[in-house]
């Protein structure tokens, strides 16, 4: 099955995204007293960064695979 490059960029950021706005809304709360510190202060904390991190190492991975292509696509056949 393929799946366009569209749709697939449009999955990584509804994902990343949900990582990072779950994290920083438990960090808000946790901060507002409206749930307890501990833990979920470090549990909002590691849900943003690990959306981040997410974001970033698929990132770096598409950009690799685009540049791998391009080096085949311009090597004559």
């Amino acid at each position: 099955m393929h799946i366009s490059r569209l749709a697939k960029w449009a999955a990584v950021v509804v994902v990343v995204a949900t990582f990072v706005i779950s994290g920083l809304t438990v960090l808000a709360l946790a901060r507002s007293g409206a749930i307890d510190s501990y833990p979920w202060e470090s549990v909002g904390t590691a849900l943003a960064i690990f959306g981040a991190v997410t974001a970033l190492i698929v990132g770096i991975a598409e950009a690799d695979i685009g540049t791998h292509k391009t080096k085949r696509d311009a090597q004559p056949h």
